[in-house]
């Protein structure tokens, strides 16, 4: 099949909106898809929409425009919770991994876990060295260059992505993995399976994709409700949604930073738009009352 249809100018998007139903001010409008493209702000009306192409009567753009708000509020404070969690997690591998096998240990030492990821953890590192501009970076090569190849862990996990962190993870030693699984009361096992959900996550958010009502693809373990009884209450909830991503976030930056208002911040988020569908997101009824919850948000009033 062919494609046929024309570019319109912004004006003339407005007007095929506004023919399909919605209430809106043409020009405003107009300004609106100006800034966030046509294509992009239609996701946020599918929920509006009673047949295809069609909304359903009574529908207003500021209605459109505030679940788009909501989104990018939400896809920022997610990022707020992945960047302490990434820092975290770089300080206690790099720690870990120094004194177990020296500053180039993780150079030289070929340890038993996944040499895949291990291998991807290197490719990362090679290419963020390559076109860092970090003063870190260049003071080392000016210094040591001659004798190493590579900076010594404590270094070369600041320049790694999420991704190159998440390898770094996957590939360490059990005892190391445990040791910082452990800070965030996780075993190595569950939290492996988080940080492969939390990448996608982050992926998401920093192509400023919607998260909202987003199925994530990937459905990350939960601990055992026999050595976690708090956990149990989440169990059936649907795990491949956004509120298993806030819950996953939300432990591992009370575990780290228990007075750090994270939890209470996703609260006001959500009371602040009480017309954000939160079954679509997969919240279950009282959500606030799940033990996993109740105890974070209790720590921060």
């Amino acid at each position: 099949m062919k494609f046929t249809k024309p570019a319109m100018t912004f004006e003339e998007q407005a007007g095929l909106l506004i023919s399909r139903g919605l209430d809106a001010d043409p020009e405003r409008l107009a300004r609106k898809l100006s800034s966030v493209n046509y294509y992009r702000l239609s996701a946020y009306c599918l929920p509006f929409c009673e047949a295809e192409h069609q909304f359903r009567p009574g529908t207003t753009f500021d209605s459109i425009w505030s679940l788009y708000d909501f989104d990018r509020k939400l896809r920022l404070h997610i990022m707020d919770a992945l960047e302490r969690i990434e820092v975290a997690i770089r300080t206690r591998l790099a720690y870990h991994l120094a004194h177990r096998s020296g500053p180039f240990g993780y150079v030289n030492e070929i340890w038993p876990g996944n040499q895949r990821e291990w291998a991807r953890f290197f490719g990362d590192m090679e290419k963020e060295l390559s076109k860092s501009r970090e003063t870190f970076i260049a003071h080392f090569r000016s210094r040591y260059s001659d004798q190493h190849k590579y900076p010594p862990i404590w270094v070369a996990s600041e320049i790694l992505t999420f991704g190159g962190t998440v390898s770094l993870f996957r590939g360490a030693p059990r005892d190391v993995q445990n040791d910082v699984a452990n800070v965030f009361g996780l075993s190595a096992k569950v939290m492996k399976s988080w940080l492969l959900c939390l990448n996608t996550v982050r992926n998401i958010c920093a192509h400023h994709g919607r998260m909202w009502n987003r199925v994530l693809g990937i459905k990350p373990m939960l601990p055992r409700a026999a050595q976690y009884p708090e956990w149990k209450h989440i169990a059936p909830v649907a795990n491949d949604r956004v509120f298993i991503a806030l819950t996953m976030l939300s432990h591992m930056v009370y575990a780290i930073m228990p007075r750090s208002g994270w939890s209470q911040r996703t609260r006001e988020l959500l009371v602040g738009y009480p017309q954000v569908d939160l079954k679509a997101m997969g919240f279950p009824e009282r959500w606030e009352e799940h033990p996993v919850w109740a105890r974070m948000l209790l720590s921060s009033e």
